[in-house]
């Protein structure tokens, strides 16, 4: 039953508020110990500083595909910006809407890693996946390289080369079951490559799996630094220019972080270098900057229950990558649960809270200046797109954690309402769990209309919020038992709309005191 706000005055008893959990998940901590800006389930929200916001939609971008795209890539150039797809039928242009023409370079494996790389002879886009050949694009031809093409690679089988990346203008390249990796001359996309052991510096052998690059200073100078990542968990790092020059090549030092999760285990986060494992996501600077490491300074410090689970049950599936979307301040990390399946976990640097989204099931994205693309299925989908995924309501739930609301009594819920803004029309529903049960008792409630209106032009809770959002401010009956603690599941659905979730509110009648 829907109650009008002046009905509240009418029930005796007390009334609690609280902001919405803006700090995010928080599964490192007890459940009962949890602060009331912590949620317990955050799906498809993203935490702002003062506020929750429903995550935009996704459309369909480029279709056609007769495997499922795994790598996507980005060729960038003075002019013109580029988007392409490898897939198990070749690599495809999905710079354009719509659906793909015929392969543009042949590839029988989907799954591997693409670096631009600029020289005095142009801009490059180099492709490995450790079973084709490399292909080199240079914004206008694709090339195979082998030990004999122009450009040529030679020394190492150039198939057996699956990563790439670029350190101080030079190309270094990972090669299969080698403890090591490969370098090219400065200033070239060919030529002879040099290997480089490192078995002497790893205590646990293996094989190297990943490589990846930051500045401490931002700048291109002796702070550079160049990191491997060890399929048994260790990180070597190196800094220097030429690593056949012993005065310009330095071992900085190898450090046991955790085995890596995914070839994508790397990647740059402002002038750093975030590491994913099964540890956390961990910044490189951490470790070369400290005598020790500490590893409450992951940023998944606050879920890393949930983030060690996952590595134990889903760590050898592929599809594991590190996301940064600077326009939102966001970083996502992408988790397999399947070869069909994903889920991503919503780091926003604003506020440091977590949340995860649900229903992309992402195999692999890509930040392409403002735009977020991924593969899914069959097709290359633009995240962050609309109101809606696919033509379908995104769902958001949010499960607060469970409040004493400061006191020692029975609480017994009369009336409650969720404190929210949308601009458009939005179904939701609202819960309560009762001392730790997990168990919600659901009402629903229809979608309310929207008119648009002016910001400022109207007493604030009583009239339209502004900017095209309604406020929403309806106190509810809701079917619970009371409890010592309650938790609130507030759920909202739409396909034409955004919410901004504020705050809660319960109107409690009064109870005895618990010894």
């Amino acid at each position: 039953m829907r109650r009008s706000p002046n009905m509240v005055d009418q029930v005796g008893g007390h009334s609690d508020g609280i902001i919405a959990p803006v700090a995010g998940l928080n599964t490192q901590s007890a459940l009962a110990g949890l602060s009331a800006d912590y949620a317990i389930t955050l799906d498809n929200w993203i935490c702002q500083p003062d506020s929750l916001v429903t995550r935009l939609g996704a459309t369909s971008h480029a279709t056609g595909f007769a495997s499922s795209p795994k790598t996507l890539m980005r060729h960038s150039s003075a002019t013109a910006a580029k988007v392409f797809a490898a897939c198990a039928s070749g690599i495809f242009d999905v710079t354009s809407t719509g659906a793909i023409g015929a392969s543009v370079a042949a590839c029988t494996s989907g799954f591997g890693k693409a670096v631009n790389f600029g020289i005095s002879s142009g801009q490059y886009m180099y492709f490995c996946n450790g079973v084709d050949t490399p292909k080199l694009y240079d914004g206008t031809t694709w090339v195979s390289v082998t030990g004999v093409s122009a450009p040529a690679i030679t020394g190492p089988t150039t198939t057996a080369l699956f990563d790439v990346e670029t350190y101080r203008q030079r190309l270094y390249f990972l090669h299969t079951d080698f403890l090591g990796f490969y370098y090219l001359p400065a200033d070239s996309v060919g030529g002879a490559a040099t290997a480089f052991r490192i078995g002497s510096l790893c205590r646990l052998g293996g094989k190297v799996v990943a490589h990846g690059t930051w500045s401490i200073d931002g700048g291109s100078g002796p702070d550079d630094h160049y990191a491997l990542a060890t399929s048994n968990g260790e990180v070597v790092v190196f800094h220097g220019s030429d690593p056949a020059v012993v005065a310009n090549w330095t071992y900085v030092g190898t450090y046991y972080l955790g085995k890596p999760l995914g070839q994508n285990c790397f990647t740059k986060f402002g002038g750093d270098l975030l590491y994913l494992c099964e540890n956390g996501l961990i910044p490189a600077s951490s470790i070369v900057q400290s005598a020790s490491l500490n590893y409450a300074k992951a940023l998944t410090a606050r879920i890393q229950p949930t983030i060690a689970a996952a590595a134990q049950s889903y760590g050898a599936n592929s599809g594991w990558q590190v996301i940064v979307y600077p326009r939102q301040s966001l970083i996502l990390l992408n988790i397999p649960l399947s070869s069909t399946r994903s889920i991503q976990y919503v780091y926003n640097s604003l506020s440091k809270g977590w949340s995860t989204f649900s229903g992309w099931n992402a195999a692999c994205f890509l930040v392409s200046g403002d735009a977020v693309y991924f593969a899914t299925g069959s097709i290359v989908a633009q995240a962050f797109n609309g109101a809606s995924d696919f033509g379908a309501n995104i769902e958001a739930i949010c499960d607060t954690s469970y409040s004493r609301f400061g006191t020692r009594e029975q609480l017994q819920p009369i009336l409650s309402r969720a404190l929210f803004a949308s601009n458009g029309p939005v179904s939701y529903s609202m819960g309560l769990a009762q001392d730790f049960s997990g168990n919600y008792l659901e009402n629903s409630f229809p979608a309310g209309g929207t008119t648009a209106g002016v910001w400022d032009s109207g007493l604030w809770d009583t009239a339209i919020w502004g900017g095209g959002f309604e406020l929403r401010k309806d106190w509810v009956t809701l079917s619970a038992r009371g409890g010592l603690a309650l938790s609130t599941r507030f759920r909202v659905a739409s396909l034409t709309s955004s919410t901004v979730f504020l705050s809660l509110g319960h109107k409690f009648a009064e109870q005895g005191l618990v010894s």
